[in-house]
């Protein structure tokens, strides 16, 4: 009997590795197509005009929605509203970092929460899955490593533009700005 050469042996031998996955796919960077992500902020309790909160939502079509609020909800304070793209580069690396640092499962929330700080949740689809990451794990926040992939996903015009208003809605109602 007549054994196969060696180069059929290796090409053998990497395309059965490719077929089984070796390598595992932890080095996916590229989202699903289902991704889709919903983010709340809440600054922390601090006096106004230092509060602000905001609420992001990219869809599976990447298209995103920022709702800013400049100070604490209540009557005569004003929600700004702004649609835009969001560049598909900026979810991938997104993706990649909720990947890397293990936020595509269920969380549990810390069991003793603290008091008075800022919080942000969200809510994760990717792969058929919704996952909700809490604002505090027994971990820290879970989100805050993610504040620049976030931030990201909102063109800057967008933030600066609110940040104005931000602004100017703090020097007419306080007479100070943040």
């Amino acid at each position: 009997m007549r054994l196969p050469s060696p180069l059929i042996l290796a090409t053998a031998i990497v395309l059965l590795a490719l077929a089984a996955g070796c390598g595992g796919d932890d080095d996916v960077t590229t989202a699903p197509d289902d991704f889709a992500i919903t983010v709340d902020h809440a600054d922390g309790s601090v006096p106004p005009p230092f509060h602000a909160e905001w609420r992001l939502e990219v869809d599976d079509a990447q298209q995103g929605i920022l709702e800013y609020t400049p100070d604490y909800p209540g009557p005569g304070v004003p929600t700004w509203r702004a649609q835009f793209d969001v560049a598909v580069t900026a979810i991938d690396d997104l993706y990649a970092e909720l990947r890397r640092r293990d936020l595509l499962r269920d969380l549990d929330a810390a069991s003793d929460a603290p008091v008075g700080g800022g919080i942000e949740t969200a809510a994760v689809t990717a792969d058929g899955m919704t996952h909700e990451i809490p604002p505090f794990t027994d971990d820290g926040a879970p989100l805050a490593p993610l504040e620049r992939q976030i931030h990201v996903l909102v063109p800057g015009r967008v933030w600066r533009d609110f940040e104005e208003r931000r602004e100017a809605y703090a020097e007419r109602r306080y007479g100070e700005s943040p």
